[in-house]
């Protein structure tokens, strides 16, 4: 359907009080017809999630159901995933993903106002040559101060083991499970559907 040509907008134009009476009386008039027309679509809105809403938590039981059923099978059938973190199908592929690494404290460190006590307290340098490998000032952010994890796991190939233990931290990257219906199953479905 082809939308309709904008119609060029003309200046109004006001020359006297009773002029801007009237045009504030059309501008009311007006915001309240937007601010009813809102109510009435919110309604219809609502009136489509009440008719809809059993069939999709029936539908959404069933997801979860499946998604959790296939997440058991493959944490007990790691050999059917081979060196491969997922498993690919004619219509999906499913298995596990990495999340990105996140800073936490290590077991029993406490807070992280500790934390950053430690970190500023933290300077790991080479036995041989004395040359400092970390300092973990560098890794504190002054605006509170708290840690700059972001900072951090930029730079965590190149942070010796040692001075995260100093200061209370480490690495940790969950990995979780996922399903995904290929993109021409979806397609194929939408044809369907219409």
């Amino acid at each position: 359907m082809k939308k309709p040509k904008a119609q060029k907008l003309q200046p109004v134009l006001i020359s006297s009080r009773e002029g801007a009476r009237a045009v504030a009386a059309v501008l009311v008039e007006d915001k309240l017809r937007v601010e009813a027309l809102k109510i009435q679509i919110d309604e219809a809105k609502a009136a489509i999630d009440r008719e809809y809403k059993d069939e999709l938590d029936e539908i959404n039981r069933r997801i979860m159901q499946h998604e959790g059923g296939l997440q058991v099978w493959s944490l007990q059938h790691p050999e059917e995933f081979g060196k491969a973190k997922s498993i690919d199908l004619t219509m999906a592929r499913f298995g596990f993903r990495t999340c990105p690494t996140k800073v936490e404290k290590a077991k029993g460190t406490g807070t992280w106002d500790e934390v950053v006590s430690r970190l500023l307290s933290t300077v790991v340098k080479d036995a041989a040559t004395g040359e400092v490998l970390f300092n973990g000032e560098d890794y504190v952010q002054y605006a509170d101060p708290t840690v700059a994890k972001a900072r951090l796991i930029a730079d965590k190939a190149i942070i010796p083991p040692a001075a995260l233990k100093l200061a209370g931290i480490i690495f940790d990257q969950d990995e979780v499970f996922f399903f995904e219906p290929k993109s021409e199953s979806l397609e194929t479905s939408k044809q369907e559907v219409a």
